[in-house]
């Protein structure tokens, strides 16, 4: 029986195996990257759905109170940095092109009040 388990392709990773050999060339990475940002980009993931939304929801709060802050932004940017900081390199990507301008961060004073 364990016999059986050692010579079964279940038991063994392959793909463990064939990224062990060696290093990914700089194309390869690159390659590989550009696959993901157009993955993330049709088939977005929970987290990038999620930030969008609280993008909205910000701009929302914003076009509403010119240039006051509240309580309220401040809960939603708090939760988009906690997103932003999970996200992917090629998640980010991607959201940064889906809004080509930055949204405008929080200064430290408004932290603080």
């Amino acid at each position: 029986m364990e016999r059986e388990m050692e010579s079964s392709p279940v038991a063994t990773n392959q793909l463990r195996v064939i990224r062990g050999k060696r290093r990914l060339t700089p194309e390869e990475v690159a390659r590989d990257r550009a696959i993901r940002r157009e993955v993330y980009a049709e088939y977005p993931s929970l987290r990038m759905i999620k930030y969008r939304e609280l993008e909205s929801k910000l701009a929302l709060m914003r076009r509403g109170k010119e240039g006051e802050e509240s309580a309220e932004e401040d809960a939603v940017l708090d939760e988009m940095d906690r997103i932003w900081g999970k996200l992917t390199v090629e998640e980010r990507d991607v959201l940064s092109q889906d809004s080509p301008k930055p949204m405008p961060s929080r200064s430290v004073e408004s932290k603080t009040t």
